[in-house]
């Protein structure tokens, strides 16, 4: 009788013990556990990005298709590891990093027709190049854009510059983020100048609040700085951007070697629509401190460098209206 006294105040004993430490969870607090652990959370953070994805497509083809973004379903939306920064849309005579991209492949609908949207997870979305060629191209036979009959209005018509030495002029239309009048300044490759009319009627664009929107979605986490500037009298707000880029090793196993880049976006508001200046700048070494002059740099690169930028500067300060806003 007393052995089992003893072995009943063990037993208890033992049960507290093991309820302490979590062992004697009921099946009902194990549930409310399961509840509250990661795969909930999880889910619920996948489903924010790919929905964030998605309504970033969804407002890039309304956009394009000149249609309302509620006309427009979604036939599926699926993760993807993407091979380089073509995101599995290489075009001829561009340049991407070539390092893994997380994203996603979407598949929309409108009118019977599919658009595939390719992103990564960060902010971009891009249209099947030849679905957007094509898409562009209907539009515009169905509505002319004002800014066609406008004798093709463009950034030449307002503003008076000079052309630096070493940097070739080309005119261009065809923008990355709409069919927007623009020309460009190229000093090799990966240094160029582009100055771009935004806000006509039959842009996409029409406020400067809705550029930077998509700035804010494309360079997300990267170093920016934002300043006030003066182009021919005139307050335009400058935008700094300043990004790394590959440094790694990438699928094949072959080393990436590191990009460092430069972009500054100044906007300079009109009385109708706005002009957005873009000097984007792919050094190889991290760039030197902006603030020095090329008599200053530490090095023939570094020189290098401010005298691209200093070319930059110069050009804007070249820029005279041909006919100034009241």
């Amino acid at each position: 009788m007393k052995n089992h006294s003893v072995l009943s105040i063990l037993v208890v004993a033992i049960s507290i013990v093991l309820l302490q430490a979590g062992y004697g969870v009921t099946k009902e607090s194990s549930a409310i556990q399961a509840e509250k652990t990661a795969p909930m959370s999880k889910l619920v953070a996948t489903g924010s990005k790919e929905e964030r994805m998605t309504e970033l497509a969804k407002d890039d083809l309304a956009a394009l298709l000149g249609v309302k973004k509620s006309d427009i379903s979604i036939e599926s939306v699926t993760e993807e590891i993407w091979t380089s920064g073509a995101l599995g849309f290489p075009e001829k005579g561009k340049f991407y990093t070539q390092a893994l991209v997380n994203g996603y492949r979407i598949i929309l609908i409108h009118k019977g027709k599919r658009y595939e949207y390719h992103t990564n997870s960060e902010g971009y979305v891009k249209l099947d190049p030849k679905a957007r060629s094509a898409s562009l191209k209907l539009s515009q036979s169905l509505s002319a854009p004002i800014i066609e009959s406008k004798a093709d209005i463009s950034p030449d018509d307002i503003i008076d510059y000079v052309v630096m030495d070493n940097w070739e002029y080309s005119k261009a239309r065809e923008r990355w983020l709409g069919p927007d009048p623009t020309f460009k300044l190229a000093r090799r490759i990966y240094i160029s100048i582009r100055v771009t009319l935004y806000g006509l009627e039959g842009s996409r664009i029409n406020t400067p609040e809705e550029f930077e929107e998509p700035l804010d979605q494309m360079f997300m986490g990267d170093q920016k700085t934002i300043e006030t500037v003066m182009i021919d009298g005139a307050k335009a707000k400058s935008i700094r951007i300043y990004s790394e880029r590959g440094d790694h090793i990438d699928y094949h196993g072959g080393y990436v070697p590191p990009d460092y880049i430069l972009d500054e976006f100044v906007i300079l508001p009109l009385e109708e629509g706005f002009l957005v200046f873009n000097f984007t700048a792919h050094w190889h070494v991290p760039l030197p401190d902006l603030s020095l002059s090329p008599e200053e740099a530490d090095s023939d690169t570094d020189r290098a460098f401010l005298i691209v930028l200093q070319e930059w500067q110069s050009f804007l300060k070249s820029c005279r209206f041909k006919e100034r806003n009241n």
